[in-house]
């Protein structure tokens, strides 16, 4: 499957279009304390170029029925508690919400992943009660200071692309306001995300229960630079953590680290 080019842009598509790129019928790791299926939808309104799962942005290519999903979810019945939509950016697809309806119909929950991009968007979910957790992904430092020539923020640098980081900062403050169960997490990827960085959003995020940072995974990056970038040793990862702490005191890490040495 090749790969989407950097910088192009992914129009929504229609609800009878929505692109499910891949389906897990059973995870034990995606949504913390439930057995979950996971939906991906293609297309995202990133670039970002530490993304593992950047062959799911491609537009065509193999995609999975609805009706597949559907007829699996229910087979399974009394054995997965809930669904997790993620992507590629699952609010970039028009379809999505008759998508969660048609998931929530069947008796499931749903635990929605999103870049926090389209605040309106997952306010509206929330108050339709066709989101019962959310996971939202930041990318690095919500600063607006440029960090390059050109005047490019680090979040955009982050993303691949210019950031509404306004939109950005009212999906923290929504799910702040506890409105929906939640989570925030930060990939920590060396060059873009430093321990003033994780320091910098924990702060933001002051008085969240949970942020996870997560052990950058260079090996399928959609940067070829960033694959041969280390990870940060664990060292480096529990002294970020430790500053996260300062401000979420339940902040944790997510994911294998690097063996020291």
């Amino acid at each position: 499957m090749g790969v989407q080019v950097v910088g192009e842009h992914q129009e929504a598509v229609a609800p009878e279009m929505i692109e499910i790129k891949g389906f897990i019928e059973t995870s034990l790791i995606d949504w913390d304390g439930y057995i979950s299926a996971v939906v991906f939808l293609g297309r995202c309104n990133f670039d970002c170029p530490f993304c593992h799962d950047h062959e799911l942005l491609v537009r065509g290519g193999p995609t999975v029925p609805l009706e597949v999903v559907q007829e699996s979810l229910l087979a399974m019945t009394g054995w997965v508690d809930g669904v997790v939509v993620s992507g590629g950016e699952p609010t970039n697809n028009a379809g999505l919400a008759d998508l969660l309806e048609s998931l929530k119909a069947l008796g499931l929950k749903v635990k929605l992943d999103t870049n926090g991009s389209k605040p309106d968007l997952l306010s509206d979910l929330v108050a339709e009660g066709l989101v019962d957790y959310v996971a939202m992904d930041i990318k690095t430092s919500l600063s607006t200071e440029p960090v390059d020539s050109i005047g490019a923020r680090k979040y955009d640098l982050a993303a691949g692309r210019l950031v509404d980081i306004d939109a950005i900062d009212q999906s923290v403050e929504f799910l702040l306001g506890d409105a929906v169960d939640c989570e925030f997490r930060t990939t920590v990827v060396p060059t873009i995300v430093g321990r003033s960085d994780v320091t910098n959003i924990a702060r933001r995020i002051a008085g969240a229960r949970r942020y996870f940072l997560q052990p950058f995974e260079p090996s399928n990056a959609r940067s070829p630079l960033l694959r041969k970038v280390h990870a940060y040793a664990p060292t480096e990862m529990n002294e970020m953590l430790a500053g996260a702490r300062r401000f979420v005191p339940e902040a944790s890490i997510r994911g294998k680290m690097k063996s020291a040495g």
